[in-house]
């Protein structure tokens, strides 16, 4: 599952908000991003059309029906799959290799690998 930068947005409001309204949800996407209606309305549509938000009467009641969590894990599946031929120790070492993590980063990465490895 991937998310659409729309569906993103709508998401992204329906976690830090709870639940709302379809004219509440168009009315912040007017302020924050800029949306018409229409467009906020076929967006949540989509949503609801793929099952990522319920929409519940009355009023238009939109709920996310997957949390945050859920939906970075399978994206992050998806990538692992896609990407690194579900090798996770591929994407690991492109993480590593770029250089991007400072030493505290590293070192709270290798004490998870340990902690990960006593685990097992």
């Amino acid at each position: 599952m991937t998310l659409t930068k729309g569906e993103r947005i709508i998401m992204d409001l329906l976690w830090s908000s709870g639940p709302m309204t379809a004219k509440e949800i168009s009315a912040a996407l007017w302020t924050s991003a800029k949306w018409a209606k229409t467009t906020t309305y076929t967006m949540v549509g989509r949503c609801v059309d793929k099952g990522l938000i319920r929409r519940d009467e009355p009023d238009y009641l939109c709920t996310p029906c997957l949390t945050r969590e859920e939906v970075i894990r399978a994206e992050t599946e998806q990538l692992i799959n896609n990407e690194y031929g579900g090798s996770v120790d591929l994407l690991m070492t492109a993480l590593i290799g770029q250089g991007k993590l400072n030493a505290k980063q590293l070192k709270s990465l290798y004490e998870t690998l340990e902690q990960m490895e006593d685990d097992a």
